[in-house]
């Protein structure tokens, strides 16, 4: 052992600094996941470009699948965040829409045309269909 000896404003500084690290440590943990299977045979809309189905996380957030091109599903929150109507999706113009107030989301979930000026959540889809959401 050293017999180097540490002043109390180096101890208080390496201490500050080690309880920062363990508090980023526990922040990088990963959140555990919430699961929707969207089935072909359930949902057969979803099988072609331009298909979408509602849906509800398993702590009963509404979401809504879109098939937007052939290997890419987009999975957004149901409820637009102007006025929370529900939302449908559009394959023509490749985008959600608010049949409300007439919101345009792309299907990265950012509103393209107002009133709404908040992005939708965005849930992770992969194909067949999969929906992947912190709990």
């Amino acid at each position: 052992m050293s017999d180097a000896r540490v002043s109390r404003r180096g101890f208080v500084a390496t201490a500050m600094g080690a309880g920062v690290m363990v508090g980023r440590a526990g922040a990088a943990e990963k959140q555990p996941l919430q699961t929707l299977v969207f089935s072909f045979a359930e949902f057969p809309e979803l099988k072609k470009v331009g298909g979408w189905a509602e849906g509800e996380l398993e702590d009963g957030t509404p979401v809504l699948v879109a098939h937007v091109e052939p290997d890419k599903f987009s999975c957004v929150g149901l409820k637009c965040t102007h006025q929370n109507c529900d939302l449908e999706f559009d394959a023509e113009q490749k985008c959600f829409l608010c049949p409300c107030h007439h919101s345009h989301f792309g299907v990265d979930g950012k509103p393209t045309k107002g009133p709404a000026t908040k992005a939708l959540p965005c849930y992770s889809a992969a194909g067949g269909v999969v929906v992947q959401a912190p709990e």
